[in-house]
């Protein structure tokens, strides 16, 4: 057996514990876990898993999924798959009339004209129906459903003092840049994003009038 040499003993004395006169003590190697062959390159799929991946990934990209449906209550555009057409006698709509109380005003066409409240239910009209049976139905999202169902005020309802009377035609399908150039203010803002994923602001929320 070929002599050590002093590296080799430190790096065995630092790595490997040595017996008493008789060398290095043996090392035992870890044995693999599984003693079954790999095989490379892998097998291909069968029929059905690259069928089933083909049919997840089209019904993800359907149309009914990427569509888009207005709630009666908020006005707000959701998934179609989270906006249900319900009967109206289902729920207590008292809640969403505001006649007399000022909060909820018609719409103006001039300076002249006088500032009526809205009398009714303050709804979105695109987003109800009438179904087989003569009834009313509203298409309503799931978190203003569930308030009403609570018979609490949706936060985000038109009644809640967010009607602003409809939208004139020609400002319905502005581009980004067009919103921009019409918005009476412009604000400026900055926000960061936290390790853990989340997004909070730092330093002013600073908003400038824009004269149009």
């Amino acid at each position: 057996m070929p002599s050590l040499s002093d590296l080799d003993r430190v790096i065995l004395r630092t790595f490997v514990p040595l017996t008493a006169g008789a060398g290095p003590a043996p090392v035992a190697l870890a044995q693999p876990t599984s003693t079954l062959p790999v095989s490379f390159p892998p097998h291909p799929r069968s029929l059905s898993h690259v069928a089933s991946v083909i049919r997840a990934f089209t019904t993800e990209l359907y149309s009914a999924s990427l569509r888009d449906s207005v709630c009666s209550v908020c006005a707000q555009l959701h998934p179609s798959s989270d906006v249900q057409w319900r009967a109206a006698q289902s729920f207590d709509f008292s809640l969403l009339d505001r006649s007399g109380t000022g909060c909820v005003r018609a719409e103006r066409l001039s300076s002249a004209d006088l500032v009526p409240d809205v009398q009714g239910f303050i709804l979105e009209h695109r987003a109800t129906r009438i179904g087989n049976g003569g009834d009313l139905e509203l298409q309503i999202c799931g978190p203003c459903e569930r308030s009403l169902r609570k018979k609490r005020m949706p936060v985000l309802a038109l009644a809640n003092g967010l009607w602003l009377g409809d939208v004139p035609p020609v400002l319905r399908d502005l581009s980004f840049v067009e919103k921009l150039c019409i918005s009476r203010y412009r604000h400026n803002i900055c926000v960061v994003k936290l390790s853990q994923g989340q997004r909070k602001l730092s330093g002013n929320a600073i908003v400038f009038g824009q004269p149009i």
